[in-house]
């Protein structure tokens, strides 16, 4: 007596060809999935169409490839799927009426292939101050995915500043940066960042150096030797930043003093002023005594200066003035002749 036994109705698709580990956009290991009965048979018979989807998946996670395929003699394999976006999956398989699942895999960054600024091109920064880890560019490969442990090199290729990096490495996230510390010049400094032949390699940053916090006075204008009582020419003073920029922004009140002249020496004019655009003149400063003068510029909380040494000459003769011998008398002598 002989008796088979065939399999049951098809009740799972059991994963049977398990696919490996990939790179995004490389067509992964053929995956396979078998019918099988609910006792774990084969369904030979079984030739239903079967569709992929991804069960679970980075975001924005798609498949490329054939993604409905019909099972023969109850197999059914997908041998042309790729996947662009780095991350691990879990795929699923249905007919419609039953179903499988997949176990996780895992995708990889590709090849590095794009090189882009991450943030902002253009900066503005006081000179001699830090710009901290914002120079900042990206590395991809073809679908967008960040490549880690990519090379970037950087250098300045116009104006004065200190990068704190000549070459450093991509993230996990495929992002590098670098800190620059400007010069000492109101200007635009400009940096390279370059990967081989990456796509968009170089990239460009722009830095604008812009003045600083004013710190001392400098002369601009020195005062000029003149003669007493006679308005001195026109001198000015400016609020300078650590640079020995013009600070455009201060308007603080700039005083003039004696640093050494005449004894009882006097300034006359107006020896305050305010500073208008970072510049203070003084434009009616008279000196009436005789002699050599050096002045003192002085303002809050910066640095004082001193100016070139001037002369001031008496004035013309004006009138005879009687020091002493007034309201004296004596005896004139005098011999007549025969």
């Amino acid at each position: 007596f002989t008796m088979t036994i065939t399999a049951a109705a098809p009740a799972t698709l059991a994963y049977t060809l398990v696919t490996s580990n990939a790179t995004a956009g490389e067509v992964v290991a053929p995956l396979g999935f078998e019918a099988r009965d609910p006792f774990g048979n084969a369904v030979a018979s079984y030739t239903g169409n079967v569709t992929i989807s991804i069960s679970s998946g980075p975001p924005g996670a798609t498949i490329g490839g054939t993604l409905t395929r019909a099972a023969v003699a109850g197999v059914v394999t997908f041998d042309d799927l790729t996947f662009p976006v780095v991350g691990d999956y879990v795929l699923s398989v249905t007919d419609g009426t039953i179903a499988g699942v997949a176990t996780t895999f895992s995708i990889t960054a590709a090849t590095a292939a794009n090189l882009a600024v991450e943030g902002l091109t253009t900066r503005s920064l006081p000179v001699l101050s830090e710009l901290s880890d914002s120079l900042r560019v990206k590395v991809t490969d073809a679908f967008g995915n960040p490549v880690s442990s990519v090379t970037v090199n950087w250098s300045v290729q116009s104006g004065s500043a200190t990068l704190s990096a000549a070459s450093t490495q991509t993230d996990a996230d495929g992002l590098t940066a670098i800190s620059l510390t400007g010069g000492a010049l109101v200007e635009t400094v400009t940096i390279e960042a370059a990967s081989g032949t990456l796509a968009g390699s170089p990239v460009t940053f722009s830095v604008d150096l812009q003045p600083g916090t004013a710190v001392a006075l400098l002369m601009d204008t020195e005062p000029v030797s003149q003669t007493a009582g006679v308005t001195l020419a026109p001198f000015a003073v400016s609020a300078r930043d650590g640079g020995g920029n013009l600070v455009a922004t201060f308007t603080g009140n700039v005083v003039l003093a004696l640093e050494s002249g005449p004894v009882g020496a006097n300034i006359g004019g107006t020896p305050t002023v305010t500073a208008v655009a970072g510049v203070a003149t003084f434009n009616d400063i008279v000196l009436e005594t005789a002699g050599d003068y050096v002045f003192r510029v002085q303002s809050a909380g910066l640095a004082d200066v001193l100016t070139a040494s001037i002369t001031v000459a008496p004035a013309a003769a004006s009138e005879i003035q009687l020091i002493s011998g007034d309201a004296q008398s004596d005896t004139v002598a005098l011999t007549l002749a025969d």
